[in-house]
This record gives structure tokens, sequence and C-alpha cells, in this order.
């Protein structure tokens, strides 16, 4: 009987130790990353003149309606040996942030004309700050340059950047000044920009500068309108693979 105890007091302490590996196992699988949250429901969308813009910070957690940003893409990972017929590995993220970790910053914004005229952002701009620091967005290139230094970096026989993915990047509607937006239109646009944020950022703010929200008969501006959208540190919580 006293046997039979023992092994008994074994099998539980076992159990138990099992069952703090399985807990520190899952745990080990979660990623906690740093997010944008808006400090208030004017920071989501604002509206001048029938000019509404709403700003969403995206990340991991609700990129997914974006489908524009999701591209599937082919990386070498066995050389230049590998034949046609061979599988390759496939991955998939928003092409306009993923090529670093933490992800870079990408903002969607929805612009709706309410305006009666048409809206041009021609001579507009946008920044971002985050902790005091200015950042600029990125333009197709150096999303392009981004992405191959990722590529050289992650995978020893991927020289280039796959073409599925250059593709889907030029296509991707990014805010310049030559977009435009007519009468009772909506037009949704996306900012890049190249900033990692890094656990205890505390704030950022995403400018908008110089929307022409007014004109005269001819179509000339006659008012341009800025706006700030302000933001706090939040965390979620990511499942990994």
């Amino acid at each position: 009987m006293k046997n039979f105890n023992y092994l008994l007091v074994l099998c539980l302490l076992g159990l138990s130790v099992l069952f703090q590996a399985c807990s520190g196992s899952q745990k080990s699988s979660e990623k906690v990353i740093s997010t944008l949250v808006p400090i208030s429901d004017a920071d989501k969308s604002m509206t001048k003149n029938g000019v509404t813009v709403d700003v969403v910070a995206l990340n991991e957690s609700n990129v997914v309606p974006y489908s524009d940003l999701m591209c599937s893409f082919p990386v070498m990972t066995k050389g230049f040996l590998e034949t046609e017929a061979t599988p390759k590995s496939y991955t998939e993220r928003n092409i306009l942030a993923g090529f670093s970790d933490p992800p870079a910053v990408t903002f969607a914004v929805k612009i709706t004309n309410n305006s009666g005229h048409i809206i041009k952002l021609t001579g507009s701009d946008v920044g971002l700050m985050v902790s005091g620091k200015d950042s600029r967005k990125l333009d197709v290139q150096r999303i392009n340059n981004a992405w191959l230094l990722y590529f050289k970096q992650n995978f020893e026989f991927q020289k280039t950047v796959p073409a599925e993915l250059i593709s889907a990047i030029q296509t991707v509607p990014i805010w310049d000044d030559n977009q435009k937006i007519i009468p009772g239109k909506t037009l949704t646009l996306y900012i890049p920009f190249d900033v990692k944020l890094n656990r205890g950022f505390n704030n950022a703010i995403l400018s908008i500068y110089d929307i022409v929200t007014n004109v005269d008969q001819a179509g000339t501006p006659t008012e341009r309108t800025s706006m700030d959208f302000n933001f706090k540190e939040g965390t979620i919580s990511i499942k990994q693979n």
C-alpha cells in the first residue's frame, strides 16, 4: 500500500509539472503588440464643410477586412536548384507594413465628399508624430526597398521582391496628391509610415494638412483644412503559429 501511495504521489506531481509546462507553452504562443487607440470619437472621424474623414489605425487584429492589403506570394527557401514542380513556401500579410517586426504603421483613411464639388488632394500632405518624433509617409519605392531588405535578412535564397508582391503594392491606393473624390463619393486611401510601435510610446498624432474644403465657381481652392487625429497606446494579444 505504501508503494502504491508513493506511485500515486509521483503521478500527481508529474501531471502537475506537465500541466504547468503546457500552460507555459500556451502563454509563449501569444505575442503582445502595441496598437494605436483613438483618444475620443473625434479622433476617429471629422467633418468640415461637407468633407468627412474617417481614420483607422490598422494592426494585426483589424486588418482582415482590408483585403487589398493582403497578398500571397512565393518565397524561395531551397535555393536556385529548386525546380518549378517543387512546392514553395507562401506567406500573407499587410503588404504596406509587413516587412518588419513589430510591423510598420498603416492608416486606412476614408474620405467622403458631400461638399458639392470635386475634392482634389493636390497640395495636401500627411505626417505622423510618435512620442514627439516626426515621421514621413512611405512611398511605393521605399516600401519595395524595405521588403527587399526584409528578404535579404530572412531568406538566404530569395534575392528579389516577388513579382506578385510588387504588383500588389503598386495597385493599393496610397495617399498622394493625384487623388480626387467626386461629389457624393467615398474613397479609401492608405497611409504607411516606417514606424515601429515599441512598448511605452505613450501617444501619437496623425496630421492631415491642407485638404481643399471649398472652391469658387471656377474651381479654384478658397479654403484648405487641416485635421489632427490623436491616439494613445493600447495592446492586443496575437496568437502565433
